[in-house]
């Protein structure tokens, strides 16, 4: 028999599965869609080409059903949403912790101190480097903006970000595997695949993602104790590009984190949102579409170049959204479909997302040409989009992730985590995989 099972290839995963292999436990990773070509291209623009189609989700198998417009960034495929992301490896702000223990998570006072030293690990096992400062940083300082310097996970010896999949496992890596639930027997545990495999081991940790999570987690419980809809904490989201003068582009070096500009704000702000600057990048380098959407022909498009800004703040801890698993709807899999249960925005949430448009629209005003050049992409007051979706499965984990109903299955992903923060999760959600993947292997040697 294993010693562990553990579902999902993405960031906690494989992090997971990576500190286990150190402690000396045989594992052996599920992971729900297909695996990768053996050799990818080390730049951002080709390894993004090349990606692209296997990241993106087969809806009819992973169906799911949202408001009109919203678009969940999911990928099912080795590596996960790593293949998707930008590398972002921020640290967490530590009050941020001690706030959500209100929301039921139950992590210890000491959580902040305890995770800092995961953290370290973190950062040394995932290669993070800080970008240095740049034009970028001096154009922005010229407009009267204080920018520090992006955090990303670096694929050593290349120009692009390093992804889960570029992390090396001794174990065995299962590809179109897909976990819909476990069982616990007298041996152990035993995960049952879509195929109908069963697969024993003494524990399972579950890191599917936060809603592909919950979603195993309660169809493996009776069906007494099965919850109708779980609560989710996420990130608004706000975007806008500037389209200015032809400037000459920055080169990605090698080793090195890509040279964005970003924003905290301080702990005392009543409003708490994350920005990023990225550019200049030529305009010719978006597709045709997109050129014809924003007015520009290709000739005109050689001339100019344009900036991107972002702002990211968590939506309301005090009121979560919802996600209930429709039986109604079932998916390729035979599994109720999540359902995003649509709610309008709370005062908080509105309050924050006006902030935040007036933020990246006004910084995409002054990098652009003229006022006219300046446009948002991404409304922070829309319903729209997802993907640092945490918090789904607090209710059911002790501190350590243990899942209380279910003896030896563990939580490593975004489920265990109370909070999105006022920045990107990655870096928090990753020290929680080898923390959590650490009680574990605590557990299994007493």
């Amino acid at each position: 028999m294993l010693d562990v099972l553990v579902v999902g290839s993405g960031l906690c995963g494989t992090l997971a599965a990576k500190h286990l292999e150190g402690k000396g436990r045989s594992v052996l990773v599920l992971e729900g869609g297909p695996g990768l070509p053996p050799a990818l291209p080390g730049d951002v623009v080709g390894f993004q080409r090349a990606v692209a189609p296997i990241a993106r989700s087969v809806d009819q198998a992973w169906a799911f059903r949202a408001p009109k417009g919203y678009e969940w960034h999911r990928v099912r495929a080795r590596g996960g949403r790593t293949l998707l992301w930008g590398g972002w490896m921020e640290r967490p702000p530590k009050d941020y912790f001690d706030a959500r223990r209100k929301t039921g998570a139950a992590w210890p006072h000491t959580l902040a101190v305890e995770l800092d030293g995961w953290i370290r690990r973190a950062e040394k096992a995932l290669t993070v480097r800080t970008g240095r400062r740049g034009p970028l940083h001096r154009k922005l300082a010229a407009l009267g903006h204080k920018a520090a310097t992006k955090r990303e996970s670096v694929l050593i010896g290349q120009r692009r970000m390093l992804t889960a999949a570029d992390v090396s496992l001794r174990s065995e890596v299962r590809c179109d595997s897909p976990v819909v639930r476990i069982e616990a027997t007298s041996e152990g545990l035993i995960a049952i695949t879509a195929s109908g495999e069963a697969l024993s081991a003494r524990r399972v940790v579950l890191a599917a993602s936060p809603i592909e999570t919950a979603r195993i987690l309660e169809f493996s419980l009776p069906e007494k104790q099965r919850r109708r809809r779980i609560d989710v904490f996420d990130h608004l989201i706000a975007g806008a590009i500037a389209i200015a003068p032809r400037e000459r582009a920055g080169v990605h070096p090698l080793d090195a984190a890509e040279p964005s500009a970003v924003m905290h704000p301080p702990p005392t702000s009543r409003a708490r949102f994350t920005t990023e600057v990225r550019g200049p990048t030529p305009l010719e380098s978006l597709d045709a579409e997109d050129l014809k959407n924003l007015g520009f022909t290709v000739e005109e498009a050689a001339k100019h170049s344009f900036y991107v800004v972002f702002a990211m703040g968590e939506t309301d801890a005090a009121t979560p959204r919802q996600v209930e698993f429709d039986a109604r709807s079932l998916d390729g899999l035979g599994r109720p479909s999540p359902r995003f249960v649509a709610r309008a925005h709370t005062r908080t949430e509105a309050s924050l997302g006006k902030q935040m448009n007036r933020q990246v629209l006004g910084l995409a005003r002054q990098l652009a040409s003229s006022r006219e050049r300046a446009f948002l992409i991404y409304d922070a007051l829309d319903f729209s989009s997802g993907g640092h979706e945490v918090g789904t499965c607090l209710d059911r984990i002790d501190e350590n992730g243990h899942v209380t109903g279910l003896p030896g299955v563990y939580v490593a992903d975004g489920a265990g985590v109370p909070a999105a923060t006022d920045r990107h999760p990655s870096l928090t959600l990753a020290a929680n995989a080898l923390r959590v993947a650490d009680a574990l292997a605590r557990s299994m040697k007493s």
